[in-house]
């Protein structure tokens, strides 16, 4: 779903000491290797910020770390899980971006994945193959994304877990004939959502807010169009939507979360946001690798 942003309500903040990393090859995009790496970040309580640029057909993607110690724990770059190159100050970066962020949108919402049959592996959370119309961002030159993610603890997600529980109990013993559809409705979406929480465990989880961008209108509608058409739904507690305005420019550029929460009184604490998303590793190395 398509919508407008009304850009003066928006509620931000800033990822904090940012600094990049520039990726070498195409090894570190892929999907797999990714969601290695986000379960090791993850671990380490790393912020994150993944960013690429198309310019002239030119591609470039870079990793951006929040680091707790503000220095690169030094087991992420023995296991690879961070290239052995020097960090880049974000500032640099924002300037490179600016001649993209003509056009900016942002994307919310849970993507469907295709588990293995052995639950207990990441490769279970794995995406399926990118669909044939979703390789390198699509045709569309002079484009990017910024997506920034921050991790969500054990015990946040033991509170949800347990939240969502009760709440499926509830309704399960409260039944009244005359509601029971709407009920059974309900029942069947939390405990979608409990069964997707669970699963986040293997692979650490997140909460994201993924930006696009490109110079041109029609560029940002073949970007928006393909990111449609290659994410398709998961849960109907986290309908997929697109969000569009040429005003979310300065919020790219300063690398900023939009924190507004979502209006009445909400059940799933994690879903409380309007435009950020609990992800797994594995769903935001779908997401990553969509965008880039």
């Amino acid at each position: 779903m398509d919508q407008e942003l009304d850009v003066g309500e928006l509620e931000t903040w800033a990822v904090q000491d940012l600094k990049f990393l520039k990726i070498e090859g195409t090894a570190a995009t892929e999907q797999n290797m990714l969601v290695d790496q986000l379960f090791g970040l993850q671990k380490n309580n790393c912020s994150i910020a993944y960013l690429s640029l198309s310019i002239n057909n030119q591609k470039d993607f870079y990793m951006g770390l929040s680091l707790p110690s503000k220095q690169c724990p030094p087991a992420l770059v023995e296991s690879g899980i961070v290239p052995r190159s020097s960090f880049i100050d974000a500032e640099t970066l924002s300037d490179q971006m600016g001649a993209l962020l003509q056009h900016v949108g942002l994307c919310s919402g849970i993507p469907s994945l295709t588990a293995t049959s052995d639950p207990s592996s990441l490769a279970s959370f794995s995406s399926p193959p990118a669909p044939s119309s979703s390789p390198a961002l699509f045709d569309a030159t002079n484009y990017g994304s910024l997506i920034l993610a921050t991790p969500i603890s054990k015990e946040n997600l033991w509170s949800e877990e347990f939240n969502v529980a009760e709440q499926i109990r509830v309704a399960k013993n409260g039944l009244d004939p005359e509601k029971q559809p709407t009920i059974q409705e309900f029942v069947e979406r939390e405990q979608e959502y409990f069964d997707y929480v669970l699963n986040t465990y293997s692979s650490g989880a997140w909460l994201v807010c993924p930006y696009f961008f490109s110079a041109s209108e029609d560029g940002f509608n073949t970007v928006l169009k393909n990111i449609q058409s290659a994410l398709e739904p998961s849960l109907k507690a986290a309908p997929l939507k697109t969000y569009m305005s040429s005003e979310l420019r300065p919020f790219v550029e300063n690398f900023a979360w939009l924190k507004n929460k979502k209006s009445g009184e909400f059940i799933n604490q994690l879903l409380t946001f309007e435009y950020l998303t609990p992800l797994s590793s594995a769903s935001l190395a779908q997401i990553i690798t969509v965008l880039k």
